[in-house]
């Protein structure tokens, strides 16, 4: 009986013919290789190295750790920082050790420097720091408390001394009270500003004839004395002054001027009373220059002089 892997001969061909052919052997069936024999294969190289062991700690909690220690580092750094510097400004060498003031009441002065620079700034810092000294603080306590200086200059020389130079208010009026007709007050020294700020002495007020005397309310009436306060409306001031001098200029001997609302009064030695509006100086010299030549002012035979409308001035005799 023929097998299964017996070769049939071919089929005869024409021609000479040729060698048999070798019979072919059927393929063996293969071997289990030992890999395969086992349920799991063993890791390659790359996912071993992939996959994290149990010791090892995971990069964002590494990243973390590093975060912290450099937050911890920069802290202590600055902490470090500010102690060495707090250090530094305590010492004598680097603090105000004198004042020195120049202009109005210099003692005075350099008494309240040396008093307004003790303690500390924000409980760590001393006031009187030659690098830290607070001069927008101390320039506003020293024209509150001096109210004669107009500016104060502040500047250190050298580590441990500090140089302040005060300038003097210019008395341009007295400011003698709210009303002409009120109680007799002392008059107050008052610069171009309207800023009242030292009290003139009697002897001084009965001797002196060329000060104007204003009167006019205040701007903030403080405690029992002006000094430091303004007059009210203090812009209006300076034309005021200017129309004063127009009319003096004019043959007019003025001596007092009251504010009284939008109207001011102009009161000659003898006692006679020119009224116009605050703010329309120009329309009332005008008019005043036209009138006065024909007018006795300082004989005291006028009661007033109103210089309030446009084109007419209005007067009345005694």
């Amino acid at each position: 009986m023929p097998k299964a892997w017996d070769i049939q001969p071919s089929a005869p061909q024409r021609g000479p013919k040729k060698a048999a052919s070798a019979p072919v052997r059927a393929a063996e069936p293969s071997r289990p290789r030992m890999a395969d024999m086992h349920p799991r294969s063993a890791p390659t190289r790359r996912e071993a190295v992939r996959r994290p062991t149990p010791s090892r700690v995971p990069l964002g909690r590494r990243r973390t750790l590093r975060r912290k220690r450099l937050a911890f580092l920069i802290l202590a750094a600055v902490v470090l920082v500010l102690i060495v510097v707090e250090i530094v400004l305590w010492q004598p060498l680097l603090r105000v050790q004198t004042v020195k003031a120049e202009g109005l009441d210099a003692a005075g002065v350099e008494t309240f420097v040396e008093k307004d620079l003790t303690g500390t700034r924000f409980f760590v810092i001393p006031k009187n720091s030659i690098f830290f000294i607070p001069q927008k603080s101390l320039r506003a306590h020293l024209l509150a408390a001096f109210p004669q200086i107009e500016a104060v200059s502040i500047a250190p020389i050298g580590l441990t001394t500090l140089k302040v130079a005060a300038t003097e208010r210019a008395s341009v009026l007295w400011w003698c009270g709210t009303a002409r007709d009120a109680a007799v007050a002392p008059c107050y020294e008052t610069d171009a500003a309207g800023i009242v700020f030292a009290q003139v002495p009697a002897e001084e007020a009965a001797a002196s004839s060329s000060m104007l005397s204003l009167y006019a309310p205040l701007a903030q009436p403080i405690g029992t004395t002006p000094a430091g306060d303004s007059v009210a409306s203090p812009a209006l001031l300076p034309p005021l002054i200017q129309f004063v001098k127009a009319m003096r200029t004019l043959g007019a001997d003025i001596t007092a001027v009251a504010m009284r609302g939008d109207e001011a009064d102009l009161y000659t030695r003898a006692g006679t009373r020119i009224t116009y509006v605050l703010g329309r100086e120009q329309q009332a010299a005008a008019l005043a220059t036209s009138a006065f030549p024909t007018l006795s002012l300082n004989d005291g035979s006028l009661l007033y002089v109103d210089l309030r409308f446009d084109s007419k001035v209005f007067f009345k005799k005694k």
